[in-house]
């Protein structure tokens, strides 16, 4: 399509279910200071086309609020194109969904990296797994987050080095205060890790984030969740930061 068409020149939302259907940026043509919501599920060639046309670039689409990426990627996609787009689109979300499991890695790696997108307030990666290394630095790099959402979480590297005894310590005295904003995460999924897992990772954050509540979970598992939480805040070492964690959570009836 000619260079001088604007189809939408006062574009909002643009929702997409489908390929792009052009092979250049006809659909975000005049509409960098209008847009507000954008669901898309790119292939690569049309991450090619975007960053060839400078469709997303930092002075661009700073109305662009929420952001959702649907699943498509292929595990072998070029990874500098990749993070190129997801750090580009995303560059004044406030609202980011990612439902690409190889784009969600880029992103975390391009976020941590970058350290660039200061507007982000919740961040939905439903099909992606965090280890708690993984948590506390994009905590770090995005100092706007409110929410996230993972599943399977673990502790990583970093923290199966130290004996459990002393990570909350660790936690209080390496990272206290993490993040002053963050005050929610919910775990989606539990299958792969235990809730032994999820109750120490959720403890261990509670601990460096002075907003945080406890970690939400799936309802298969809440009880089981409550319980080990609160058992493992009335045994030493933990339960010295009770006053950290409150309120714990409850076991629904």
């Amino acid at each position: 399509m000619s260079k001088e068409v604007v189809p939408f020149p006062k574009l909002q939302y643009l929702f997409m279910k489908m390929d792009y259907p052009f092979a250049d940026d006809t659909l975000f043509r005049g509409n960098s200071d209008t847009l507000e919501f954008l669901k898309i599920q790119p292939d690569i060639e049309t991450m090619y086309m975007m960053d060839r046309c400078g469709v997303f670039t930092r002075t661009k689409y700073r109305r662009l609020r929420g952001v959702r990426i649907s699943e498509r990627l292929a595990a072998d996609a070029p990874k500098d194109i990749v993070a190129r787009f997801v750090l580009g689109v995303s560059s004044h979300a406030q609202v980011l969904t990612i439902e690409d499991v190889t784009l969600g890695r880029e992103f975390v790696m391009s976020v941590i990296r970058v350290k660039s997108l200061d507007q982000l307030q919740r961040l939905n990666m439903n099909n992606f797994n965090l280890t708690l290394c993984e948590i506390i630095n994009m905590l770090r790099s995005l100092p706007s987050l409110t929410h996230l959402v993972s599943c399977e979480p673990e502790l990583g590297y970093q923290f199966g080095e130290l004996e459990v005894d002393d990570l909350g310590e660790y936690m209080l005295m390496a990272y206290y205060p993490l993040s002053k904003t963050f005050r929610s995460w919910t775990c989606c999924r539990l299958s792969t890790s235990t809730v032994d897992e999820l109750s120490l990772c959720a403890i261990l954050l509670a601990i460096a984030c002075p907003r945080l509540s406890c970690a939400s979970v799936g309802s298969i598992k809440f009880n089981e969740y409550c319980e080990c939480v609160g058992e493992m805040m009335s045994e030493e070492p933990l339960a010295s930061y009770l006053d950290l964690v409150e309120p714990l959570p409850q076991p629904r009836e």
